[in-house]
């Protein structure tokens, strides 16, 4: 696309350069070619007028710089000889009346008019194509305007400089390319930030539970005993480290590229009610409308929903409410809980997409992360807002 597009402004500039200059030569040296071929034309008549004045018809014609004409030449027909240098033409001109021309070619190069006419024709040929070569130049010149800007812009990127940005300058497709290239770089470095965003989360993250783990285990060795409670707590605390660490591995797939998301039939209801093992003894799930089939991957909403109800039980009194509402091109899906609700800041940081603003010691560290990403990938974006009693997550996911 981009040669054709050269080739293309080549041509352009060769055509547009030909008609400029052809402007130039119809106003600039047209009238200078009339004159010099009007005072040529003159002269050939004042020729003719002195060899039919002076006529005679047994003069011959020397070697020397000739130009001459005569008139009432006896001939039969019209005709053109040469002999030598020496040019002889023939025209009638009337019915029995002939006019004989005489020149060699020494003479003709040395008259002033020709010599004028034949400058001029060469001016004309000069201005043709500096007219095209100027055009070409210009259009050029945007062409390497933008290549440079690309190439500027290619070093930047190589340097790990992905904020930089070039001038939008050039032809159109170097402008499209530009702007391929601010894409890619604004793709690279939204990447880069997730991942530092992940890195920063994930160790705070994997050493809460596993301290929760060792604490416990601590617990047991000190007790000596049979202790159902430490055990499902330490079988609790082992199966939150275990979905933590599937779930960071299953995003960093998605994000590489590795896995697909892949869209099927999936019932909601089945999913939900899969996780009342990891609800406290005073805690419930109650869900609305969820009972239904819809169109999506089943291992990454399954990851989603486990991430937000576990953000949500840390703060839930009592209950957590799921309402599924569906419309002709869209799913609401809404998390609510009984707790102290949200923060605003947290709220306003993640609904802005600054994730990175959201410290782990506020109790939302890579979780938040993966509900917001991996939602990303169902088509869908997520909200944080607080409702009358607590907080509430809603996800609000295109159909497919």
């Amino acid at each position: 696309q981009v040669m054709n597009a050269f080739l293309s402004q080549i041509v352009a500039s060769v055509v547009i350069g030909y008609l400029i200059s052809s402007v130039l030569s119809f106003s600039l040296i047209l009238p200078l070619k009339k004159d010099a071929e009007r005072e040529l034309n003159l002269k050939r008549v004042e020729m003719v007028i002195e060899g039919f004045i002076e006529h005679d018809q047994s003069r011959q014609i020397g070697a020397d710089n000739v130009w001459r004409f005569q008139c009432d030449v006896v001939s039969d027909t019209d005709k053109i000889q040469s002999k030598g240098d020496i040019h002889t033409i023939v025209k009638r001109y009337d019915t029995d009346r002939f006019i004989l021309g005489a020149f060699n070619s020494k003479a003709y190069q040395d008259d002033a008019h020709v010599k004028r006419l034949r400058w001029l024709g060469l001016l004309d040929g000069l201005l043709q194509v500096t007219c095209t070569l100027l055009v070409l130049l210009i259009s050029l010149r945007t062409w390497s305007n933008g290549l440079k800007e690309m190439q500027r812009l290619s070093t930047e990127y190589m340097k790990g400089n992905f904020a930089s940005r070039a001038c939008r300058t050039g032809p159109e497709p170097i402008r499209n390319l530009i702007d391929n290239q601010h894409i890619m770089a604004e793709s690279l470095s939204n990447l880069i930030n997730k991942q530092k965003v992940i890195y920063a989360s994930l160790p705070h993250d994997i050493r809460t539970p596993l301290a929760s783990i060792q604490l416990t285990s601590d617990m047991l060795l000190y007790e000596q005993g049979d202790n159902q409670y430490l055990t499902k707590k330490l079988a609790t605390q082992v199966d939150s480290l275990n979905t933590l660490c599937e779930s960071s591995l299953y995003l960093f797939k998605l994000m590489n590229g590795d896995i697909q998301a892949v869209k099927r039939q999936v019932n909601l209801q089945t999913i939900l009610l899969s996780f009342n093992n990891v609800l406290g003894s005073h805690q419930t799930l109650t869900t609305y409308g969820c009972d239904t089939l819809v169109q999506t991957d089943s291992a990454i909403v399954r990851i989603v929903f486990l991430n937000i109800i576990s953000n949500a039980l840390k703060h839930a009194k009592t209950e957590i409410t799921v309402s599924l509402a569906r419309y002709p091109k869209h799913d609401v899906l809404r998390f609510c809980d009984d707790g102290c609700g949200i923060e605003e800041k947290i709220i306003s940081a993640f609904n802005a997409g600054t994730l990175g603003e959201i410290k782990s010691q506020q109790g939302y560290g890579i979780g938040l992360i993966l509900i917001s990403e991996l939602t990303k990938v169902l088509d869908g974006i997520v909200l944080l807002s607080n409702s009358n009693v607590g907080g509430k997550v809603t996800l609000v996911i295109r159909r497919g």
